[in-house]
């Protein structure tokens, strides 16, 4: 049969490595976390510089329709 005292190593080391997991775990959540916000940015500022750009050529298709409406007018 297995020495009591073994066994009472052995559930400590356990308990020990177990700790160590659960830390490397919350250290990966937060860093999970902090990349995940960074997306979240990154994709809010490609958002904002696409609508950027849409205004940008609606406003250049409306000064090309106006000179081409001058052009065809004469």
């Amino acid at each position: 049969m297995t020495d009591p005292t073994n066994l009472k190593e052995e559930l400590d080391s356990f308990k020990s490595q177990m700790e160590e997991v659960n830390k490397s775990l919350e250290h990966f959540e937060a860093q999970f976390h902090v990349e995940q916000i960074k997306i979240y940015n990154l994709r809010s500022s490609f958002t904002d510089l696409v609508k950027l750009i849409n205004h940008e050529l609606i406003k250049s298709f409306d000064g090309s329709n106006q000179l081409i409406k001058k052009l065809t007018d004469k």
